[in-house]
């Protein structure tokens, strides 16, 4: 087996959190923390998910460690979910995704923010 490291995009860091229930179809595998769309919502699984198995999505947490892109961020600052960049950002634009805000003030390079995530019922910016 390859030794390949892949980088979480979400990780709850929270005993605080909602969740749905789903099942995966015969040719879709999740890996866990890869944001996945549900209907009107956003949100990661903790384990890994195989093929035509059962799976719980994260929607909502106090603490969520999300994979940033490359910008700075101020706590309270709104977030976004880049479904391209697979990565959170500050700034809103066109087909990204509302989920929630920073809890701490991160520089351009840092790699992860801790943000209050809400997934549940997010539409895209448009």
């Amino acid at each position: 087996m390859d030794n390949i490291t892949r980088t979480k995009e979400m990780d709850l860091r929270s005993s605080d959190y909602d969740f749905v229930k789903g099942l995966t179809d015969g040719a879709t595998t999740i890996s866990a923390g890869e944001v996945v769309a549900e209907e009107e919502q956003i949100g990661f699984p903790l384990a890994d998910v195989a093929i035509n198995s059962d799976y719980v999505l994260i929607t909502k947490a106090s603490q969520v460690k999300a994979f940033k892109a490359a910008e700075a961020i101020a706590a309270g600052d709104k977030m976004f979910w880049d479904p391209t960049a697979n990565k959170v950002t500050k700034t809103s634009a066109i087909g990204l995704i509302p989920c929630g805000y920073a809890i701490e003030s991160v520089l351009l390079g840092d790699t992860y923010v801790l943000i209050n995530f809400n997934g549940i019922n997010q539409i895209t910016v448009t």
